[in-house]
């Protein structure tokens, strides 16, 4: 009989399923547990461990590659994964036009950790707009009080870089 390839600890299935870190794979790894315990499994959770390994006082869960693949497999898709568009192209969850990446603003997403993986917001750069002028409209003395912090912040600015060009 073959040798059954395994994957031991959660960097070896984040890196097998190409997730940002250990940590993501530990936490798909304890919701899948805490699920399958409350009687109530989703068909994407993480498959329980095939075997723990011993480390320290650590157990260490390991799975067998054929496992995982077939799980990946028969796992449902996100919209974004199952969507195939031209690189450089993304969809508006507003507005559902598919335009060009710069037509999206970016964010460093913190969830990511301090370093915060660059991210593209959801929303194109003309629905933000619309939202915004949207919200602005419906709370005018929030919007008033944030433009006023604002434009006190940043007054020293605007006044050392009066006088100067464009």
């Amino acid at each position: 009989m073959a040798e059954r390839t395994r994957l031991v600890g959660h960097a070896a299935l984040a890196a097998r399923m190409g997730w940002a870190s250990p940590e993501v794979a530990r936490t798909m790894t304890s919701v899948a547990k805490r699920r399958r315990n409350d009687g109530a499994p989703c068909p994407g959770d993480v498959p329980a461990p095939d075997g723990y390994d011993k480390q320290g006082s650590h157990k260490i869960p390991w799975w067998y590659e054929d496992v995982i693949a077939a799980w990946d497999e028969g796992r449902p898709r996100t919209v974004a994964e199952s969507r195939d568009l031209p690189d450089g192209q993304k969809t508006c969850s507003r507005c559902g036009q598919t335009k060009p990446v710069s037509e999206y603003s970016g964010y460093a997403d913190m969830r990511a950790g301090r370093s915060g993986k660059w991210r593209l917001h959801p929303k194109c750069k003309a629905c933000r707009v619309e939202l915004a002028a949207e919200w602005n409209g419906k709370n005018p003395e929030r919007h008033n009080l944030a433009a006023s912090k604002s434009n006190k912040k940043h007054r020293r600015r605007r006044r050392a870089n009066e006088g100067r060009g464009p």
